[in-house]
């Protein structure tokens, strides 16, 4: 009931929520449909993905600031929501990192970026209430938006592409400090949109970055390392 705002799949289940409930459906048996939850979050879920680690174990992010953990194997109402941390911020995106991928990256709508442990108790790792003045005084140069995260398992690396009203990006990694603490570090500045860009994935196997923007632009970017980045075609859509 009600429009779907986001969703994920699992190797047996399809999970999606409108409003602030969720629904799952086992792949199996399509159409069928298990209950549905309402009211597990105050307002809008914006994101819902699976734990890496356990199918039965969901995370839900939504406007009212909130994380849940999600056991889809209750069917009490009471009892579905298994743990609860506040982000500070609505969450625009959110993904999984660490070696076990038992860790939750967040973006809030003011451009906040965290880091929460999903092990045992959930709790907060990193925390970069608005990372973009720290990185515009090591660039140089004016941070807008932080566009998405991208977790790289083999350099055990979180990616963070930022980027500019005028289309520049900037990609960045999370690293930790002694003196700083948690930064994100300018690895590469890139150009190739004129608009803001609004999303982008990450092909590990081909070394490869695609982002999109309001500029009606697909740019593919192809790297030999991290550090090395650089336009591999472009694809425009002016309809």
């Amino acid at each position: 009931n009600g429009e779907p705002q986001t969703l994920d799949v699992s190797d047996s289940n399809l999970i999606c929520s409108a409003g602030t409930g969720a629904q799952w459906f086992d792949k199996r048996s399509w159409p069928k449909n298990t209950p549905k939850f309402d009211d597990i979050h105050s307002d809008q879920i914006t994101q819902i993905k699976f734990s890496k680690q356990n199918n039965n174990i969901v995370y839900t992010g939504g406007l009212d600031e909130l994380i849940c953990e999600l056991n889809i194997n209750e069917t009490d109402p009471d009892e579905i929501v298994t743990g609860c941390l506040n982000n500070n911020s609505p969450i625009q995106k959110m993904g999984f990192c660490g070696q076990n991928n038992d860790s939750l990256w967040t973006i809030g709508h003011g451009e906040s970026l965290n880091v929460w442990s999903t092990s045992n108790e959930m709790n907060s790792i990193i925390s970069l209430p608005d990372p973009r003045s720290n990185l515009a005084a090591q660039s140089a140069r004016s941070i807008d938006y932080i566009v998405d995260c991208h977790y790289v398992a083999k350099d055990d690396i979180l990616l963070a592409l930022c980027g500019s009203f005028d289309g520049t990006l900037l990609l960045t990694s999370l690293e930790y400090n002694d003196d700083q603490g948690a930064v994100l570090r300018p690895l590469y500045t890139m150009t190739g949109h004129e608009a803001v860009v609004r999303c982008m994935d990450y092909n590990t196997r081909n070394n490869a970055i695609v982002t999109g923007g309001e500029d009606a632009s697909i740019v593919l970017w192809g790297f030999s390392s991290i550090n090395d980045v650089s336009v591999a075609s472009t694809v425009s859509n002016q309809t």
